[in-house]
């Protein structure tokens, strides 16, 4: 089946149901991945993860993005953007850098190139913004993440 309409926008209050699923779905793989056992999922972890996300963007002059299908949206990603403080510039010559938060797609809508295009807008974004170097964490067993970044 061949998809129409592809859109990567900025994050919208109407999407708040469907990310705060997005982000539930992102919280039990990661548990499922979790073999430690120290991960876990509230009930009304997706409504609190996105309020914390959002929080933090708008702090941090950062971007969340979606990624929208044929209307639907499949997937996301939100960056913020850090200058360097005093403390930091004994260690870093840099000034500003941007650091990828999060980043999730459906499952149904990996390996076709959707998660390459979020990184790209998000990279473009924090080029704009100034920023030197881009950072990111990834959960150590999420070995599908860690060969995602690795590509990019």
């Amino acid at each position: 089946m061949k998809h129409i309409f592809h859109l990567i926008r900025e994050y919208q209050d109407t999407d708040q149901q469907t990310v705060a699923k997005l982000f539930n779905d992102f919280q039990d793989y990661l548990v499922h991945l979790d073999s430690f056992n120290i991960l876990h999922r509230s009930l009304n972890y997706g409504d609190l993860h996105l309020k914390k996300t959002l929080d933090l963007i708008k702090k941090s002059h950062g971007k969340f993005l979606v990624y929208e299908l044929d209307g639907k949206v499949v997937g996301f990603i939100a960056g913020t953007i850090k200058k360097t403080d005093e403390k930091e510039k004994s260690e870093s010559l840099l000034k500003q850098e941007g650091e990828v938060v999060e980043l999730y797609l459906d499952p149904k809508y990996r390996s076709v190139g959707i998660g390459s295009k979020l990184m790209d807008e998000i990279e473009q974004y924090f080029k704009e913004q100034n920023c030197e170097a881009i950072f990111i964490d990834v959960f150590v067993p999420n070995v599908l993440g860690s060969k995602f970044y690795e590509k990019h």
